[in-house]
């Protein structure tokens, strides 16, 4: 996940970078085409990440059931 966030903030930069060499040749236009692509980037990374945190949480889910199962066991195992 955190790669994920580093990957938006390194695109993020990377196309400011572009956009204010751009501004100086070809105008809004470039600015808004830049513009564009970025949010389209940025709603792709968005995706992935809710997918990532998705699957996150199931096993998440999935270890904490597992936990509670093994102290049930260990706890009749005590008596």
């Amino acid at each position: 996940m955190l790669r994920g966030v580093l990957s938006i903030f390194i695109l993020i930069e990377c196309h400011i970078i572009f956009a204010e060499a751009d501004r100086q040749t070809n105008g809004k236009a470039c600015i808004l085409t830049d513009t564009t692509r970025i949010l389209r980037d940025l709603l792709s990374q968005l995706e992935s990440l809710r997918k990532e945190n998705s699957t996150l949480q199931n096993e998440s889910h999935y270890v904490t059931m597992e936990r509670n199962e093994l102290q049930d066991e260990n706890s009749v195992l005590r008596n």
